[in-house]
Formats: structure tokens, C-alpha cells, sequence
């Protein structure tokens, strides 16, 4: 399953490796419908069988302070064990890499390297979604079942359950095809700003080497701590 972008870091839930063997939403897992179990459970076994992938993407910002929405687009990279690598066309010309400790965005245009440590104990939500079971989202979202654009397109409904992310966002939607793979993901803030990533061209489990999720950053390059903001709205991304 790749549901990518999902604010991309903007998101952070508690993740500990250590306890991760016990359960703590068991019972929320059960609360749910039984038609939006069926669906978290059928992409938890789609994310069981995928190591990597390679995908297209387009991504659609709305915000009040534009005139106009913006419209990037690039390819994805992820590989379980490494991370994801996330590649902007130009005019952009960005790179950016997200491993479970730290996130690097690498500018050819200003000739600049970024980096951002993640917090210990920290998972983002991409990196749930991608790694782990959907469970771990039932503490932070309520989780629905709605109509999507085609018939054959399944879509998710996140709404938040804690204060802390009812602070950022108003809800999530993700879209998966037939085969429960992610394709679309639109987010509505609660200042009414939108981001929304699509996916297209997806190679599930080619072969990737480790060199590709390793940044590459020329000499004369300026190095600092300040994330490009070109991914949403949170926290650079």
C-alpha cells in the first residue's frame, strides 16, 4: 500500500518498536464497522507484500495566500528498511529524503542541502502507512467508509479523534484502487488550505538499491536546518 504524502511529516505519532508486539488498539480495531475493517485489513496485507515502490506523482496545493493552486509533480521512491526518496521536476529540481531518523531536502537550484532530525520515539504517518497496520491510526483518527469517484475506487474517510490533530486538520481522504494500493490522498486543513497528491505508473516491488535513498550533496553546496515548504503546510512538506 502507498499512501504517501500524508502530510509527509507533517504528521507525527508516537510509534515505540519495543511494545510493538502488544496491542493497545485492539479494541478500537474491533469498534469498527465491519465494511471499514475489511478494508484496513485487506490493505494491511497489501503493505505486508510490499518492499518497494516507484510511482509518479502529481501534487495540487489550494491555499488562501495563493492566487492560484500549485501543481508539482515528480517520482516516488520507497523501500521498507531504508526509507523514501522523493524527486520534484523542474523547475523545482528537489530532492528530498525521509528515513525513520531524519528527513534531507537537497535544492540544485539554491545550491542547498537541508536537515531535520525527527523525533525520538516518533514515527511520521506516511511511514505508518507504508510499514506498519492501519490500527495505529485509530488513536489519532475515526475512520470511514465512503463513496469514491468510480466504483471501483475505495476511499477512506480520516477525521480526527485527538485535540492535537483537530488542531491541524479537518479530514483525510484516501483513495485505493482495486488491488488496495493507494492512489490518490487529499487532506483539508482547518484553515480550509488543501493538499492532494495523485499516483500514477506504480511498480510495486522492483529492484531499488540502497544508493538511491542516499543524498548526494556537492561540495559547494550550503548546508542548514530550514525544510523547503514545497510539500504542505505543516512542517515543510
Amino acid at each position: 500500500m502507498i499512501a504517501i504524502f500524508l502530510l509527509l511529516t507533517s504528521i507525527q505519532v508516537p510509534f515505540n518498536h519495543s511494545v510493538v508486539a502488544v496491542n493497545p488498539k485492539k479494541n478500537l480495531m474491533e469498534k469498527l464497522d465491519p465494511a471499514v475493517k475489511e478494508i484496513v485489513l485487506k490493505i494491511d496485507e497489501t503493505n505486508q507484500n510490499t518492499q518497494t515502490i516507484k510511482a509518479d506523482f502529481v501534487q495540487k496545493k489550494e491555499l488562501s495566500m495563493l492566487a492560484e493552486p500549485m501543481t508539482l509533480s515528480g517520482e516516488f521512491y520507497l523501500k521498507k528498511g531504508k526509507g523514501m526518496k522523493f524527486n520534484f521536476d523542474a523547475p523545482e529540481n528537489l530532492e528530498i529524503f525521509f528515513t525513520q531518523k531524519k528527513i534531507v531536502s537537497v535544492s540544485h537550484n539554491e545550491k542547498t542541502a537541508s536537515f531535520k532530525k525527527l523525533p525520538k520515539r516518533k514515527t511520521d504517518i506516511t511511514q505508518v502507512l507504508l510499514s506498519e497496520k492501519l490500527d495505529k491510526l485509530l488513536e489519532y483518527f475515526n475512520l470511514t467508509k465512503i463513496t469514491g469517484d468510480t466504483p471501483e475506487e475505495v476511499v477512506l474517510l480520516l477525521t480526527p479523534r485527538k485535540r492535537k490533530m483537530k488542531k491541524k486538520f479537518k479530514e483525510i481522504r484516501i483513495a485505493f484502487n482495486k488491488t488496495y494500493m493507494v492512489k490518490r490522498i487529499a487532506v483539508l486543513e482547518v484553515d480550509n488550505d488543501r493538499f492532494e497528491v495523485t499516483l500514477s505508473n506504480i511498480e510495486v516491488n522492483s529492484n531499488l538499491e540502497d544508493a538511491l535513498f542516499v543524498p548526494e550533496i556537492p561540495e559547494n553546496y550550503e548546508s542548514g536546518s530550514k525544510l523547503n515548504p514545497i510539500f504542505g503546510t505543516q512542517i515543510g512538506l
